[in-house]
């Protein structure tokens, strides 16, 4: 009976594991795009004013 709590436990805390590590996921390629934007935009600026 225990067994079968501590079970559930751990598929539980592993599923949340997942999830987080999908946002972290999320979270690092949005920031690579939004530096690639601000970059993006910053060196057109430059290429547009010189």
């Amino acid at each position: 009976m225990d067994d079968m709590q501590d079970d559930a436990g751990r598929r539980a805390y592993l599923r949340r594991d997942r999830r987080q590590s999908i946002q972290t996921v999320g979270v690092v390629a949005a920031l690579i795009l939004f530096i690639c934007v601000v970059f993006g935009g910053l060196f057109g600026a430059a290429q547009f004013l010189g």
